[in-house]
């Protein structure tokens, strides 16, 4: 990227409130560069982890840390409709525990480690991804 792309990003991300200056950085020689950082609170993520015996939705700032988590059990006989419904059930308590505004969330991932939630639902080449999409796209709705 040239110097004045670069400009024009952090020109963008500073005018939505997303980075701050922090100061000048450490020099080998030369004019001291001078550092951005993420607003921790410009905005938030939530991860979610289906396990193998748990469900666990996080919202963290961008700094990584964690600012609200919910979590619920889940067993070998739990059907794949369970599932889902733990899963709608944690993502909603997550959202409407208040820690942060729902709009303030911008970002969503999932990560999963349930076959047999997979191949039940969606056949032997698929993943429980997108169960995970069909419940956050119905929680989401709401």
């Amino acid at each position: 990227m040239t110097p004045a792309t670069i400009s024009n990003l952090i020109d963008r991300l500073e005018k939505g409130g997303m980075v701050q200056w922090v100061g000048p950085g450490e020099s080998s020689g030369g004019r001291k560069p001078q550092l951005l950082q993420f607003k921790s609170d410009a905005f938030y993520l939530m991860g979610v982890d289906i396990g193998l015996a748990k469900i666990l939705a996080i919202i963290s700032d961008l700094h990584g840390n964690i600012i609200a988590e919910c979590r619920v059990e889940i067993t070998e006989s739990d059907d794949t409709e369970s599932i889902i419904a733990r899963l709608e059930s944690v993502i909603t308590n997550l959202l409407e525990g208040g820690a942060v505004p729902r709009e303030r969330i911008r970002g969503i991932g999932v990560s999963r480690d349930a076959p047999k939630f997979a191949i039940a639902e969606f056949g032997e080449n698929a993943n429980s991804i997108g169960a995970a999409a069909l419940a956050l796209e119905r929680v989401l709705a709401l």
